[in-house]
């Protein structure tokens, strides 16, 4: 996709490098796109197969049989955990980064007690999230964010917005376990995380969009609530 707002320029090594404005431009796309494309309801549904439920309790999954956690995190999810507001008292451990969602995540769901055909088709859903949880508990599981990867790669306020954006998000994920949340309450929490920050100067104009484009999603949850309570 070309864009007359991107000035490539060659660095030393002859690859492009993006001037700032260009990667502020770059990093609002992303945050857009990341917003748009993540279905509203971001907690799967419990579907298990209750024969197979007995075999299986959050704790004693292993989760690190799934992905990165604890001091494996990656750098980027690691700043995300410092920035989720400390009431959470969110710990490493309780958040797990997937490298291959929908072969990681076929498993953990098989051995949660869901059938093969329903964790095959779960884990299909899955694979475009940045971020879900699974029956309202932990871990609270990240991901697809190459998105925001990117944006972290290159360093300084991109970092930061990156960070704080997955931060949200985590803080969303923790609403859902902690507080039992709907989507709609869910969805509260994070824009007004975000607003905050955005008031404070924490974010940059960059994520202005990604905040919207939640605010508008706020707004269809809460309309469906309303639909849903109203009188016939």
């Amino acid at each position: 996709m070309e864009t007359n707002s991107m000035d490539a320029r060659s660095s030393t090594f002859g690859s492009p490098r993006l001037s700032p404005s260009a990667l502020s431009v770059l990093l609002a796309w992303s945050f857009l796109l990341m917003a748009q494309s993540r279905p509203r309801e971001t907690v799967v549904p419990n579907l298990r197969d209750e024969a197979n439920v007995q075999a299986h309790t959050a704790q004693a999954t292993d989760w690190q049989a799934y992905g990165k956690t604890g001091d494996q995190l990656p750098a980027l999810v690691k700043r995300a955990l410092k920035y989720v507001p400390k009431e959470a008292q969110l710990e490493s451990d309780q958040v797990v980064a997937l490298e291959n969602v929908g072969a990681y995540m076929t498993g953990y769901l098989k051995q949660s007690g869901y059938s093969s055909e329903v964790a095959r088709e779960i884990a299909a859903d899955l694979d475009s999230l940045a971020d879900f949880v699974i029956d309202q508990q932990f871990p609270l599981f990240v991901g697809n964010f190459s998105n925001l990867q990117k944006a972290w790669d290159k360093g300084g306020l991109f970092a930061t917005d990156a960070a704080r954006v997955l931060a949200s998000q985590l803080w969303h994920e923790w609403q859902h376990v902690i507080r039992r949340a709907d989507e709609a309450q869910a969805l509260e929490a994070h824009v007004a995380l975000l607003q905050q920050w955005r008031k404070n100067k924490e974010l940059s104009a960059a994520a202005d969009r990604y905040i919207e484009a939640k605010q508008k999603q706020l707004a269809e949850e809460r309309a469906k609530a309303s639909l849903a309570i109203a009188p016939r």
